[in-house]
């Protein structure tokens, strides 16, 4: 079965580069969020042969669109959440305002640079950003669908 959809992040490329880079990837559409500085930037590439997709918003955190696959249709949001924390709190306030325009089923998925739980940490003290990314989950009944690959994905290299 072909890739049909594939999302990027913290990508730091300028155009004609993301042309290029999703065209010899073998994707025949893209919408792209810029990086600002060194942060951010989010790619949603798919292929239109295969999947009906349809941008239907972006901020500088996200791109949200209407899926439409084997006669279903559901929202796709893909996120490169801000580390900033009131950056970051801002996005769920964002995604409050999504969830309530919309009864049709969502997946959110991408880098979010906030833990639900301590046990997706190593090392350090347990800081859950002042528990807005929680009780975002818990206010948009959300489930985490988990993930596959290594548990840690980024260390700081200091001592547990």
């Amino acid at each position: 079965m072909p890739l049909m959809c594939l999302l990027c992040l913290s990508l730091e490329l300028v155009a004609p580069k993301p042309f290029n880079v999703a065209t010899n990837l073998g994707f025949s559409h893209y919408h792209i969020v810029d990086a600002t500085g060194f942060s951010g930037g989010v790619w949603l590439l798919w292929n239109g042969s295969s999947v009906s997709l349809q941008v239907i918003a972006h901020a500088n955190q996200s791109i949200t669109a209407l899926v439409h696959v084997c006669n279903k249709c559901w929202l796709l949001t893909v996120v490169y959440v801000n580390p900033n924390p009131r950056i970051r709190e801002s996005l769920w306030t964002y995604f409050d305002g999504l969830a309530k325009a919309s009864n049709l089923p969502w997946l959110v998925m991408g880098d979010f640079n906030d833990i639900s739980c301590a046990s997706e940490k190593y090392g350090g003290n347990f800081d859950s950003g002042g528990s807005a990314f929680v009780d975002w989950i818990s206010r948009n009944q959300l489930i985490d669908l988990g993930f596959s690959s290594s548990k840690f994905t980024w260390c700081n290299k200091r001592n547990a």
